[in-house]
């Protein structure tokens, strides 16, 4: 190697002595160690080093680095931007930020530049800092109250205050969304727990590490169990679990494990996802789903103290945990969460399970849960604008229906509820001709179910037709939007909530209270069919950044039909 060359530790080009950072990757020229490593957050008011990707493109162009071949320029354009703390993307370089290749002789032309550069990222900073978002790019982040860490290799820590993001999809814009990989990051896994109701394990053994402790939950019944021993066992290696929880079966409808949940440990936290994807390429890289996604810090390591001191008490932690034992999830995989401070967490987990339950154990699942939840932020009310975001609808009947509006009000529901459905309440879901005018066409109404009967039926003022916010995408996503209606008399009634999982609009997913004296708890009954799970948030306002629909929703035209199509 010449004198005036140095090798980057990174991607080990040869670069000039004169240059500061690789110009290939971006690292700085100090020997790579784990002090200097650059946090890139485009401009952001962290609370860890930032540099603008602009500002450090300036910088190595301005110190007289030689050209880069179109090839290399090709492949970083290319590339997805990555928060890896040694990457910098040059991608957004422009002409009027350009510098001549010429500029060696001194750094005169460099600090000029580099000085006007910082100018416009602080510029560009005060702005956004007072600049309400009103726009999508596939990311609504709740606030954190911890500081970061200053991780050395590995995964990092991205999303410590808990983000809700869609995923990104083939021939779309990449920026704000994120793909399996983004939160799967293979090579760095130590421990995982992952479920759902579609799997494509050929797809899913190329994402996991082997002979790493796994275990997944699947939709099933339990004489697959043995079959998994045989079959699954030895291809995700020795150490991994094949879970089947129970179903609850009836001479109608068999239920399914609909839970999309990841746990996943890696060096220096854990991270715990909750969402509408299922593990199959489909979810993830052609139709719309959203994740609600947050990473927990280690016990004894927090950098900032929170308003509250209740780990070992974390209601998050402990409906999880408690949910995971229900689904006989092997202890050694739930008790990773005991290690784990979530005194940070700001949203309450809502799940489903089948089976009917009485008394207590009835305010523990479906729509009595999430009743509870919007009690207990004080947003209870009889008058709230519900929208609610479904992929699959079963049968509507006016007593689901009014339970699921009231519930949704805070409200405990109703057995006996008024003959007429609720004037406030919005389903979203998706028309005949929405499903062909999409990007995948008829095909991909696969995933979208409803039936005639349950069409028929049902009355049509109650539709609204949901648009993607990325032109003509359908959406497998589930949510419940609830806002405080302007005729509401009630003062203390100003907050919104959203919820986000993968709770379909159907009795199956939410249960149905089948017996509910209003003073006596103990005699309160609720059915549920399936496993199901997602998280509620309480807001102070609705932003558009939030939901994965353009707002206001239209409602259903005289000849509009509701997309009729299979189950899955």
């Amino acid at each position: 190697m010449a004198e005036k060359e140095w090798a980057c530790n990174d991607c080990t080009f040869l670069n000039q002595s004169i240059s500061l950072c690789c110009e290939i990757c971006g690292r700085i020229k100090n020997n790579s160690t784990a002090d200097s490593t650059i946090d890139l957050v485009s401009d952001s008011d962290s609370d860890v080093t930032t540099i603008d990707e602009e500002l450090a493109a300036a910088i190595a162009l301005s110190l007289g680095n030689p050209d880069v071949k179109n090839d290399t320029k090709s492949t970083l354009n290319s590339s997805t931007r990555s928060t890896s703390s040694s990457s910098i993307n040059v991608s957004n370089m422009t002409s009027s930020t350009s510098v001549s290749n010429n500029s060696t002789s001194t750094g005169g032309d460099f600090l000029a530049q580099r000085k006007q550069m910082e100018q416009e990222r602080l510029k560009r900073l005060e702005k956004n800092k007072h600049q309400d978002d009103e726009t999508h790019s596939g990311e609504f982040q709740m606030s954190s109250k911890r500081a970061r860490l200053n991780q050395s290799s590995g995964e990092k820590m991205r999303y410590l205050g808990g983000t809700v993001k869609l995923n990104i999809i083939n021939g779309f814009s990449r920026d704000g969304y994120v793909s399996f990989d983004d939160i799967v990051k293979k090579e760095d896994l130590h421990m995982c727990i992952l479920t759902a109701f579609q799997i494509d394990d050929e797809w899913l053994l190329q994402k996991l590490p082997r002979n790493k402790p796994i275990c997944i939950v699947r939709h099933g019944k339990e004489e697959d169990k043995n079959l998994a021993d045989k079959i699954l066992k030895p291809l995700y290696g020795s150490k991994s679990e094949h879970v089947f929880p129970f179903l609850k079966s009836s001479s109608f409808y068999s239920g399914c494990m609909h839970c999309k949940i990841m746990v996943l440990k890696y060096t220096g936290f854990l991270r715990v996802v909750i969402g509408s994807a299922n593990l199959v390429p489909y979810d993830w890289e052609l139709i719309e789903n959203i994740v609600y996604v947050q990473d927990f810090l280690p016990n004894g390591n927090v950098l900032q103290p929170t308003d509250s001191n209740t780990n070992e008490t974390s209601q998050f932690k402990k409906d999880l945990c408690d949910l995971l034992i229900e689904m006989e999830v092997p202890k050694e995989f739930y008790k990773e969460l005991d290690n784990y401070d979530f005194a940070d967490v700001e949203v309450s987990l809502v799940a489903s399970r089948p089976g009917q339950f009485k008394g207590q154990d009835a305010e523990k699942w479906g729509l009595c849960r999430l009743s509870n939840v919007i009690r207990g932020f004080g947003s209870a009310s009889k008058d709230r604008n519900v929208e609610c975001l479904s992929s699959s609808l079963g049968g509507l009947p006016t007593k689901f229906v009014w339970q699921m509006y009231r519930a949704s009000c805070g409200e405990i529901p109703d057995a006996k509820p008024p003959s007429e459905y609720p004037a406030k309440l919005k389903i979203l879901f998706p028309t005949e001709n929405t499903v062909k005018n999409s990007t995948l066409g008829v095909d991909g109404g696969g995933v979208i179910f409803f039936s005639e009967d349950g069409w028929r039926k049902c009355p049509k003022d109650l539709f609204h037709n949901p648009e993607s916010k990325r032109s003509r995408v359908l959406m497998h996503a589930k949510t419940i939007l609830s806002e405080p209606s302007a005729s509401s008399g009630n003062p203390a009634d100003k907050k919104c909530w959203f919820y986000c999982g993968s709770h379909n609009f159907t009795k199956s997913a939410w249960g149905e209270m089948i017996n509910n004296p209003k003073n006596d708890v103990s005699k309160r009954q609720i059915t549920v069919n399936n496993w199901e799970v997602g998280v509620v948030m309480q807001l102070d306002r609705v932003t558009a950044a939030l939901t994965p629909y353009k707002r206001p929703v239209n409602k259903y035209l005289e000849s509009d039909k509701a997309w009729i199509g299979r189950e899955s």
